[in-house]
């Protein structure tokens, strides 16, 4: 097999990142969590607007002047909502242990990261996938976690307590120049 020119070159390039990261059950759950309330601004909103929405018919229906008993069935209709989509989370959860489980969880998962682009290796055959900081949509940030998304359904999920405390701050900045304008912090999870 011949090798071209530029994976010759990547090769011998050295990151000036290299962390490894290990996802298991609970990193699983609770990435599935923070995508699906936290990927678009309007999403809680909008679960919000759309129990508002059907109090108002319910109570205009049911011809309830009573702003206290509206009010409260807001806030019921917007946990019920809340668990609807709660439940939704768990069962695609169960699934993608079920499914991907084998595939992504407790497998190691090295991170190269250069200066245009990161390498991805997993498992014991060392599978090698790049990818230019550009082709992501979004980088999440949390306490816990970094998230990477490669589109709309596909996430990449580094722990920061895999980082060494003396690389923690210009991996941030390093990270956070790469994906400016498609960074965001989640400071309170």
């Amino acid at each position: 097999m011949t090798e071209t020119l530029e994976n010759s070159k990547a090769r011998k390039e050295k990151p000036l990142f290299s962390l490894d990261s290990i996802m298991d059950k609970s990193d699983l759950r609770r990435m599935i969590y923070i995508a699906t309330f936290f990927r678009n601004a309007w999403y809680i909103p909008a679960v919000f607007g759309v129990s508002f929405v059907i109090n108002l018919i319910m109570a205009k229906f049911k011809k309830i002047d009573s702003i206290g008993l509206i009010f409260f069935s807001f806030i019921v209709l917007s946990i019920v909502a809340f668990l609807l989509v709660c439940f939704q989370i768990e069962l695609k959860n169960k699934n993608r242990v079920k499914y991907d489980g084998p595939l992504i969880l407790n497998r190691p998962l090295r991170l190269n990261f250069f200066d245009d682009r990161i390498e991805a290796t997993t498992g014991k055959v060392e599978e090698t996938s790049s990818l230019k900081y550009s082709g992501f949509v979004k980088l999440m940030e949390t306490k816990e976690y970094y998230l990477f998304f490669h589109n709309a359904t596909q996430i990449s999920l580094l722990r920061k307590l895999e980082i060494d405390v003396d690389e923690e701050e210009p991996f941030n900045k390093f990270i956070k120049t790469k994906f400016e304008g498609k960074y965001k912090e989640l400071k309170f999870i």
